[in-house]
């Protein structure tokens, strides 16, 4: 049961972090690289290949647990813990669990386990520096 956790500070504002991650507008796509634009599909709010329910009701933490996957175990999950960094920005702490179902699952919860922490806080810096950058005028 491979679980990563790492923890990045970033300029952006809590409230404006929280946005991002529940944002499931069709831009999402463009903002987290590892959602394929062509399988992205919101069945519900609030309520892969992995289908996630997500919840933002508590002030800081933002979790989204698996309910369906062809890789991962139901229950598996992302979660945030955002804070106030003091200086405008955000600590962002990142828990990641995730139990493999099926070989190919159990493979890659593995190399999660193995790998994931380097993987995924590259990919989480890379969105957040896009999120932060200024928009490009047109």
């Amino acid at each position: 049961m491979p679980t990563v956790q790492f923890t990045v500070e970033t300029p952006i504002a809590p409230e404006a972090l929280v946005r991002a991650l529940t944002d499931f507008s069709p831009d999402r796509p463009k903002h987290w690289r590892n959602i394929d634009p062509d399988h992205y599909k919101v069945h519900a709010q609030g309520g892969g290949w992995e289908r996630n329910r997500y919840d933002w009701s508590q002030p800081g933490l933002v979790t989204a647990t698996v309910q369906e996957s062809n890789s991962f175990a139901p229950g598996s999950y992302w979660r945030y813990q955002i804070a106030p960094d003091g200086k405008g920005g955000s600590r962002v702490t990142c828990t990641v669990l995730r139990r493999g179902k099926g070989a190919k699952g159990q493979i890659v919860a593995t190399l999660a386990g193995l790998f994931g922490k380097r993987v995924l806080k590259k990919d989480f810096e890379l969105m957040l520096s896009q999120l932060s950058a200024p928009p490009i005028a047109n």
